[in-house]
C-alpha cells in the first residue's frame, strides 16, 4: 500500500486553503494568457493585416501625379513650325495666285520689323495694306447673246396637214355671197342657189365655192360626196342658154383660174337628148384650156381620191368602201406647192345643196382613211 499511496500524493498539487473555491484554481496564472485575450490579439491582428493591404493597394493603383499647368506657359518660344494665321500681323502674306491681268507691281521692300507678340484672336488685326494679295474684283456674269437678242422673225410658211385633217384648215375661195358653207364636225354642206356657179375659163365664169389649204409635194386627198344629185331637167337661160343641167362636188388642185384639177362626183342632164348621167369627173385645166374625162358611176355615196406622187396625179374612187376604181393617171406640171380642197360646182336653176364628208389630207406618201 505504501507505493500507491505515494504516487497519489505524488500527482496531486499542494493542498487548497480551506475555504477557496475550486474554480479558481482552473483559471490560468496571467491574465495576457487568457483565452479571451489571445482571442481579442488575434482579431486585431487580422484587422491590421487587412487595413495594411487595403492602403498598399490604393498606393499602387493610384494615378501618377498631374504635371504642373504652368510648364508650357513658362517655356521658351519656339518657331511655329504650322503657316501663319491670317490675324497675326508679322506672319508673311501667300503670294497671290495668277490671274489674266497685269499683276499690280509690288511695293518697296521693306525690313522686316522685329518679332513681336502674336495677337490674341479676339483682338481685330490692324489694317494694313497687303499689295501682293490684292486680287482684281471678279467680272460680271456674261449673258448668253441668245438671251437678249430676240430671234428673228420666222418667214410664214404654209402648214403641212396632218393625217386625218379636216375642215378646219381649209379657208374660203372664190365663193360669192349667195352661197352658204357649213361645217358640222366631219361633214361639210356646200349649199348653192340656182344659178350659175362653176369653174369654166370657155363660159368666163370662176365663181364655184371652194375651200382649199396650201400643201407642199407630195400627198394623198380623199373626201365623200353623199346624198343624192339631181340638177333637173330645164337647164339655165341666164346669162346665156344652155343645153344642159349639171350638177358636181369634189376634190380639186389649185394653183390658179387657168390652171387646176378638179375631180367630181357629178350628175348630167342632156336636155338635146334627153338623157341623164351620173358620172365620176376628171377635169385638167392647162393655161386656160380644158380637157375632160369620165367613167359612169352610181347615184349613190362614193369617195373620192387624189394620189401625188412628183409630177404624177392618179384619180381614183371608191364606189363600195372596199375597192377602188381608177378613173386616170397622168403627168400634171403643178409647182411644189399648190393648193387642195374640195369644191362644188351647179349650172341648173335648181339649187344644189351637195353634202361632203370625212375629208382627209395626208402630206407625203402615207395615205389613210377608209377603203385603203
Amino acid at each position: 500500500m505504501a507505493p500507491a499511496s505515494a504516487v497519489a500524493l505524488a500527482g496531486r498539487s499542494a493542498p487548497r486553503p480551506a475555504g477557496r473555491p475550486e474554480l479558481l484554481d482552473r483559471l490560468p496564472t496571467s491574465f495576457f494568457l487568457s483565452p479571451p485575450m489571445i482571442a481579442v490579439g488575434g482579431v486585431t491582428v487580422m484587422l491590421y493585416g487587412m487595413v495594411l493591404f487595403a492602403v498598399v493597394s490604393a498606393r499602387r493603383n493610384a494615378p501618377p501625379p498631374p504635371e504642373p499647368t504652368n510648364a508650357v506657359a513658362y517655356a521658351p518660344t519656339a518657331p511655329n513650325p504650322t503657316p501663319p494665321r491670317p490675324d497675326v500681323t508679322d506672319a508673311k502674306p501667300a503670294p497671290p495666285a495668277p490671274v489674266s491681268t497685269p499683276a499690280t507691281p509690288k511695293a518697296t521692300a521693306q525690313p522686316e520689323p522685329a518679332p513681336t507678340k502674336a495677337v490674341e484672336p479676339s483682338q481685330p488685326p490692324p489694317s494694313r495694306p497687303k499689295p501682293d494679295v490684292v486680287k482684281p474684283a471678279p467680272e460680271p456674269p456674261k449673258t448668253e447673246v441668245a438671251a437678249v437678242t430676240p430671234a428673228p422673225t420666222p418667214t410664214p410658211t404654209p402648214p403641212k396637214p396632218a393625217p386625218g385633217e379636216t375642215w378646219g384648215p381649209l379657208s374660203i375661195f372664190g365663193s360669192p355671197g349667195d352661197c352658204q358653207i357649213r361645217a358640222d364636225g366631219d361633214r361639210l354642206s356646200i349649199n348653192i342657189p340656182g344659178s350659175l356657179h362653176v369653174l369654166s375659163p370657155e363660159l368666163g365664169t370662176m365663181n364655184a365655192p371652194r375651200l382649199l389649204v396650201p400643201v407642199r409635194g407630195d400627198f394623198t386627198a380623199r373626201v365623200t360626196v353623199s346624198g343624192r344629185i339631181l340638177p333637173g331637167t330645164d337647164p339655165l337661160t341666164v346669162p346665156a342658154p344652155l343645153p344642159f343641167t349639171f350638177q358636181g362636188a369634189g376634190l380639186l388642185i389649185w394653183q390658179d383660174d387657168h390652171n387646176y384639177l378638179r375631180l367630181e362626183r357629178t350628175s348630167f342632164y342632156d336636155a338635146v337628148e334627153h338623157k341623164r348621167l351620173h358620172r365620176v369627173l376628171v377635169e385638167n385645166c392647162r393655161d386656160g384650156k380644158t380637157t375632160n374625162a369620165s367613167v359612169a358611176a352610181r347615184d349613190s355615196d362614193l369617195t373620192l381620191k387624189f394620189e401625188r406622187r412628183g409630177s404624177e396625179i392618179r384619180c381614183s374612187y371608191n364606189p363600195d368602201g372596199r375597192n377602188w376604181v381608177e378613173v386616170k393617171r397622168q403627168n400634171v406640171a403643178f409647182p411644189g406647192e399648190v393648193r387642195v380642197g374640195v369644191s362644188a360646182s351647179n349650172a341648173s336653176p335648181k339649187p344644189f345643196n351637195s353634202r361632203l364628208e370625212d375629208f382627209q389630207l395626208t402630206a407625203g406618201n402615207a395615205a389613210g382613211g377608209k377603203g385603203s
